[in-house]
């Protein structure tokens, strides 16, 4: 993932991840620490975890290059700038070659590949064809460079609907494996068309998990405490639900 958030940091937290290749990891109200992730790296809890860290442009050159099916990308002025030199942690695998052009040396970057990406929408058709409006930053590019995708949604529409507006189809339908319909997958951050970022759930999130025992608080309320994803959007209450659409 480009830019770990709160749904990284419950993955390492509950102890999920093993390895984790991304540009940076917080909670983006506040800014507020990841406090799962800093514990795993800083203490091992609640177990050590492998991590390689890109610059936000490196990443998604490396999704570009898989997407594209090319060995390798160009990714600009990295050298001197430290990423490789002095790094915290250890440093993805980046090679320089010379420019057959004018002979300047440049770092290269190896295809991203996920084996397999999720990426939540707001709306998709029985096709698999999966839109979402508005800006999507590198999301459109990572699913091309994913090997399989699965598609979680808003809503279950029909083809005429997504024919209407195909400019904001996300992912085709012929890259799709499978379909969720999970309203309110996206919670608490925001779906563009439904609903708006949580910014209170985020601001209780950092507040509760800054020690490992109200971190473990967090989810036996709102993983372990509910049934399904209609049992977490009952927990938010109604009144939270209507707020949120109404932003």
């Amino acid at each position: 993932k480009a830019s770990g958030s709160m749904v990284l940091d419950q993955l390492v937290g509950a102890g999920c991840v093993d390895e984790v290749v991304v540009c940076h990891a917080w909670n983006s109200v506040g800014p507020t620490p990841a406090y799962g992730m800093r514990r795993a790296l800083e203490q091992g809890v609640p177990h050590e975890i492998r991590i390689q860290d890109l610059s936000f442009g490196v990443f998604t050159m490396g999704l570009w290059a898989a997407a594209h099916g090319v060995p390798f990308a160009p990714v600009g002025a990295t050298r001197g700038a430290g990423q490789r030199e002095v790094a915290p942690f250890e440093p993805y695998p980046l090679r320089e070659t010379t420019s057959p052009f004018t002979g300047e040396v440049t770092t290269v970057v190896p295809p991203i590949r996920p084996e397999v990406g999720v990426f939540h929408v707001l709306q998709a058709d029985r096709h698999g064809n999966a839109q979402m409006p508005g800006p999507v930053a590198e999301a459109r590019i990572a699913a091309a460079a994913c090997e399989r995708v699965i598609v979680s949604a808003e809503r279950l529409v029909e083809p005429d609907v997504t024919r209407q507006r195909p400019e904001t189809t996300l992912v085709p339908g012929v890259e799709v494996d499978a379909i969720v319909v999970e309203p309110w997958g996206a919670h608490p951050g925001d779906c563009l068309g439904a609903y708006g970022r949580d910014i209170e759930h985020m601001f209780q999130y950092g507040r509760q998990t800054k020690d490992a025992e109200g971190f473990q608080a967090y989810l036996d309320a709102w993983v372990h405490g509910v049934a399904d994803r209609a049992g977490y959007v009952e927990r938010l209450g109604e009144e939270t639900v209507a707020r949120l659409q109404e932003g």
